[in-house]
């Protein structure tokens, strides 16, 4: 999801990569015990930092290693991960050819509350029932996820 909302908007293509690259930029993204097998020593950096506690929470933390930009969302669970990348989408300044993060941005978070839902009315008179396709309902969705939504009522006509 990451990738494909950052092409959306900069047209520019990430590559997904399940071992460290060198010396260039990047952004580290999964659960602290699936992250450790790839990037231990920034994993144990961040673990002397405590996570906030509760499901769905997670840390962002941007950084220079040796020069290089690098970026960890560590979700306390695969959700937390997902919201995690939520907050990391809205955090980060995209326009055409480019992406940037704050330098210094650092959140530890968990939700509030355990339900965070939205309710969509299937309706005519609302213009989705009869107007919006597939891909509509899918980025609306998405977009919820990234807002830290975690349940949907759908209510039917």
């Amino acid at each position: 999801m990451l990738t494909e909302e950052v092409a959306k908007r900069t047209q520019l293509r990430w590559r997904i990569s399940s071992t460290w690259p060198g010396n260039s930029p990047v952004i580290a993204v999964g659960t602290e015990a699936s992250l450790r097998a790839v990037a231990r020593v920034h994993v144990d950096e961040l673990g002397a930092q405590p996570a906030a506690p509760g499901a769905e929470g997670y840390r962002i933390r941007v950084s220079q290693q040796g020069g290089t930009p690098m970026a960890l969302v560590v979700g306390n669970d695969p959700r937390g991960v997902l919201f995690g990348i939520g907050k990391l989408l809205r955090s980060l300044r995209m326009e055409k050819g480019s992406a940037r993060l704050p330098a210094d941005l650092k959140i530890t978070t968990a939700p509030k509350y355990p339900i965070r839902g939205h309710q969509l009315g299937n309706r005519t008179l609302n213009n989705s029932a009869d107007a919006w396709k597939a891909p509509m309902w899918e980025q609306y969705f998405r977009d919820l996820a990234v807002f830290g939504a975690n349940s949907v009522a759908l209510l039917p006509p």
